[in-house]
């Protein structure tokens, strides 16, 4: 069984909890293989596998951010999709993961909109 055979559409299940529950035994498992095989499907040509994949993530990421926080670039990409929940998604993981590697994130902030960062 893969993992996107748990994934809420592969089960024909509506709501959150399947995802919520698989992000779960993702992050008390630390499984890394899991997480970028999430990432992985964020291509898939099935909209219901992407958007489950991204709630994964973003659910994951709030659990356990460091195994989301090395994809941080992938996420970033992702505010381009033309797909909004994938969007809204990226935004959602980005905000768990930011506090594992704030230099990245300023880094980022500087070289995409050109503007400092001031101490607040």
């Amino acid at each position: 069984m893969t993992l996107t055979d748990e994934l809420a559409t592969s089960l024909n299940r509506r709501g959150e909890s399947s995802n919520q529950e698989l992000a779960k035994q993702i992050a008390s498992s630390n499984d890394k293989k899991a997480a970028k095989e999430l990432f992985e499907n964020l291509h898939s040509k099935d909209k219901g596998i992407q958007s489950d994949c991204i709630k994964v993530i973003y659910e994951t990421g709030l659990l356990k951010p460091t195994l989301v926080a090395g994809f941080a670039n992938e996420l970033v990409s992702l505010l381009d999709s033309k797909n909004n929940r994938l969007q809204w998604g990226a935004i959602t993981a980005l905000d768990a993961i930011i506090s594992e590697n704030p230099e990245w994130f300023t880094r980022l902030w500087q070289r995409s909109w050109k503007l400092p960062i001031r101490d607040l």
